[in-house]
C-alpha cells in the first residue's frame, strides 16, 4: 500500500479523524490506481482520435483539392471544346461525335467523384470503429459501480 500522505487530501484528512481499517484503506487505494489506469486509457485514447481526426482532415483537403483540380480541368476542356465548336461551324454528324467524347468524359468525372466520396465515407466508418472499439475497451476494463466490497459507514 502507498504512504497514507499519498492519499487525497480528503482522504488523508478524513483518516486522521476517522481512522478507518486497513482493509478499506487497500480497497481505497486499488480503486485510486484503477482511477489513475482509466485517466491513462482516456488520455490514449483522446490522444489516438486526436490524431485519426487529423490525419483525416489532412486526406480530405486532399481530396477537396483533387476534386478542384479535377473540375478545373473539365472546365478548361469544356471551354477549349465550346471555342472549337463555334469556331469550326461543324455539321450535326461531327457534333454529334464530339458530343459523345464530351459525355464519356464527364462520365469519367463522375465516376472519380464517385470514388472520392466513397474513400470519404470509408474513413469515416474507420473512425466510428475506432470509437466504438474503444468504448468496448473502457467498459470491459473498468468494473462496474456497486462491485466493491466497500464496508458501509454511517457517520
Amino acid at each position: 500500500m502507498k504512504d497514507l500522505k499519498s492519499l487525497p487530501l480528503i482522504l488523508y484528512c478524513t483518516y486522521l479523524i476517522f481512522p478507518l481499517p486497513i482493509p478499506l484503506l487497500t480497497e481505497i487505494d486499488n480503486f485510486l490506481q484503477i482511477e489513475q489506469e482509466r485517466k491513462e486509457l482516456y488520455d490514449h485514447f483522446v490522444a489516438v482520435v486526436g490524431e485519426v481526426q487529423q490525419r483525416s482532415e489532412l486526406r480530405n483537403i486532399v481530396l477537396e483539392k483533387r476534386l478542384n483540380q479535377v473540375s478545373e480541368h473539365l472546365e478548361k476542356k469544356d471551354a477549349v471544346l465550346s471555342e472549337v465548336l463555334s469556331a469550326a461551324n461543324l455539321d450535326p454528324s461531327s457534333f454529334s461525335h464530339v458530343n459523345h467524347q464530351l459525355e464519356t468524359i464527364v462520365d469519367e468525372k463522375n465516376q472519380l467523384v464517385g470514388e472520392l466520396r466513397e474513400e470519404v465515407a470509408t474513413l469515416r466508418r474507420m473512425y466510428t470503429d475506432l470509437m466504438d472499439k474503444y468504448q468496448s475497451t473502457v467498459k470491459s476494463t473498468l468494473k462496474p459501480k456497486n462491485t466493491t466490497n466497500f464496508p458501509n459507514i454511517s457517520v
